[in-house]
């Protein structure tokens, strides 16, 4: 039924018939908060709410793109000049992924797209990357053969929403909706990240989003000073990422660091070694299908960031919103466990609820965040790719 509305919702609007359905993911981060961008490890997962795009490829040049409930997209791929004034505009995004592609000798061309969104707005599941990867999956299956490399298509999508968009970011978000299902990802050899793939059901367990409310729209400054204030840790040691500096020499040189960087900078770097091994355990409890021991690596996760990363609330607001949302979950779980998820200040936390519980606490938490902010997801083996010819 959506697939049919959406060709209809095509042909209606270009006065054409799509030749393609294509769809990408939202991803959710199971563990890593914080640490990509620093060259640590993630484990992320693509979920079971998507954009789903009707495609037809064209004979020229350009790029047309609708998004239902946005302004159309609509770019020529030889004029790819980057503008500050489009700063977060889906049109900058368009522009960065064609403008990569051709630095790193893919082939582009032209083809519009209808696209109907199921991410729900504000929950936390990077929209930004699952349109990055869609159109780079276009692009790769139209104009590639269909093999492009899985982590190029994360890093061409995150140079386009860190240079053209404007919006500092790792490379989670792009490899969780690239690679698809569940992944470990080490970051250490940025050039060559080792992805581990692993198939799990969380089947006695629900995975529940939580949007607690507030805007990231004027957070750009917040998320930026994580990775700097990490980044002037390393600087002291000579390096430019923390997973470069041995955590042990780090600990031993606190005295005289807190001479030179902030007490939050330090904190910040206890959180990433912390985070790293969180990471480690909550994914060798999935492999031997342990999982109280997963929980217990969410539930560490939720307390580094809260403690050391903090994330959870603005120091120059008076709403909490996130910790506020963590409280009641925290309070409304028997069984399961909660933690921030993703960027944090404001927005969503990510909790695990035991089957039996999980539609008193959606009710519960619905009662206080709203309908509409309250949503059980799953994960999926796919993340960008293309469905089927029509």
């Amino acid at each position: 039924m959506r697939e049919e509305k959406l060709v209809d919702n095509f042909i209606n609007y270009f006065n054409d018939k799509p030749s393609d359905i294509f769809s990408s993911s939202g991803r959710i981060e199971l563990l890593g908060n914080h640490t990509d961008h620093n060259h640590g490890v993630v484990l992320v997962g693509a979920v079971n709410l998507d954009l789903l795009a009707a495609v037809r490829e064209t004979s020229d040049d350009t790029i047309t793109v609708y998004s239902e409930g946005y302004t159309e997209s609509k770019i020529n791929i030889n004029d790819l000049t980057k503008n500050e004034s489009e700063y977060g505009n889906n049109i900058a995004i368009l522009k960065g992924v064609v403008y990569k592609m051709k630095e790193l000798g893919y082939n582009v061309g032209g083809f519009k797209a209808y696209i109907n969104s199921i991410l729900p707005a504000g929950s936390g599941i990077s929209s930004s990357a699952a349109y990055e990867c869609l159109i780079i999956e276009i692009l790769n299956y139209y104009f590639n053969n269909d093999k492009m490399d899985r982590f190029d298509i994360a890093r061409i999508g995150q140079f386009a929403e860190s240079e053209y968009f404007g919006k500092p970011c790792g490379l989670l978000d792009q490899c969780g909706v690239a690679f698809g299902g569940i992944n470990r990802i080490d970051f250490s050899d940025i050039k060559n990240p080792k992805v581990t793939h692993i198939e799990y059901s969380f089947n006695d367990y629900s995975l529940v989003l939580v949007n607690t409310g507030g805007s990231h729209s004027n957070l750009t400054a917040e998320y930026k000073a994580i990775p700097d204030e990490m980044r002037e840790v390393a600087n002291y040691f000579n390096k430019n990422y923390l997973n470069d500096v041995d955590e042990l020499l780090f600990l031993n040189n606190i005295k005289e660091l807190r001479t030179k960087v902030s007490d939050r900078a330090i904190l910040r770097a206890i959180h990433f070694y912390n985070e790293n091994r969180i990471v480690d355990k909550g994914f060798n409890s999935l492999v031997n299908n342990d999982i109280k021991g997963f929980l217990d690596s969410i539930t560490a996760s939720g307390n580094s960031s809260y403690k050391y990363l903090q994330n959870t609330y603005v120091r120059t607001s008076n709403t909490q919103n996130i910790n506020i949302g963590l409280a009641l979950a925290e309070r409304y779980i028997n069984d399961g466990a909660c933690r921030v998820h993703g960027g944090g200040f404001e927005g969503t936390i990510l909790c695990f609820i035991n089957n039996a519980e999980v539609t008193e606490f959606i009710n519960k938490m619905s009662l206080v965040f709203g309908n509409n902010n309250v949503h059980k997801i799953g994960v999926r083996n796919e993340g960008s790719y293309h469905v089927k010819k029509l």
